[in-house]
């Protein structure tokens, strides 16, 4: 087996492992699901918790735009259901599966790219010592949503590189399923398809099945939230449910959360603040 790696892959592969092992002895805290504690986004692990533990049936706490990322949560409390594991458990396996496929992915893409061996090292380098990935999901394990966008953005990289069009697929449904901004993916390919059209990789069919597919996992979100409305332990004032207009239904604008926000909070001051001093 390890005939088949260069004297530059194992050289990359000893370095990843033993970067991975000193980000993980030199964490504050690995695993934390103490969301009484946890600070910004994190906080946020409290809802898919109670949308596993809930699981088959309804949340009894989340807000309206995490109610759009369900699908996650909700199959690993069916695995919770199936498998009688603790739940912290279940979502600390599927995240170490998680960092395996995205570290899988990254050495497809490093491969793909023909760096060399110092440009390769800062390849992995960036995705390992950066404080909001690796650091932040180790200590953060119920946030597996955001990793899989994570996942889906390689999919999609070496997807392209390699004109894949399963993978495409793929990180579009990672991507969709994960974070509202999975939309991006879609709009691209269909910009991509306007601009480029015969020279486009993807056909008006690869389209069509993509959308088909965002409006199914619309559909989806709204059943979901649907079963939350009927839920008489589930306060819809009190969770948010009911969104900024006080619509009786799950808001379809939340569909488009990511473009909302820009519209309504972005401050290119603060951004940039952001950029240059990331505290």
């Amino acid at each position: 087996m390890i005939n088949k790696f260069t004297n530059s892959e194992i050289k990359i592969l000893i370095w990843v492992l033993f970067s991975l092992l000193f980000i993980i002895f030199t964490n504050e805290n690995i695993a934390d699901y103490d969301f009484q504690k946890a600070k910004g986004a994190a906080a946020s692990g409290q809802y898919y918790i109670s949308i596993s533990n809930n699981s088959p049936g309804a949340a009894d706490i989340i807000n309206y735009h995490h109610a759009q990322r369900f699908l996650i949560p909700y199959l690993l409390g069916i695995i919770k259901n199936i498998t009688n594991l603790d739940i912290n458990i279940v979502y600390n396996i599927f995240f170490i599966c998680i960092i395996l496929s995205i570290f899988f992915l990254k050495f497809k893409v490093n491969k793909t790219l023909g760096l060399d061996t110092i440009n390769s090292l800062l390849f992995f380098g960036l995705l390992i010592f950066n404080p909001y990935i690796l650091r932040y999901f180790f200590t953060y394990p119920v946030m597996v949503n955001d990793l899989i966008f994570i996942l889906s953005c390689y999919c999609l990289i070496l997807s392209l590189e390699t004109n894949n069009k399963k993978l495409v697929f793929l990180s579009i449904v990672l991507g969709l399923i994960s974070r509202q901004t999975g939309i991006a993916f879609l709009i691209a390919i269909i910009i991509s398809k306007l601009f480029f059209k015969d020279k486009s990789l993807f056909s008006i069919k690869d389209i069509a099945f993509y959308l088909i597919f965002y409006f199914f996992l619309s559909f989806l979100i709204r059943l979901y939230v649907d079963i939350l409305i009927d839920n008489e332990s589930f306060s819809l004032e009190e969770n948010g449910i009911l969104g900024s207009n006080n619509l009786p239904y799950f808001p379809i604008e939340a569909l488009f959360g990511i473009f909302i926000y820009f519209k309504d909070n972005f401050n290119t001051f603060e951004f940039t603040l952001f950029l240059l001093l990331p505290l």
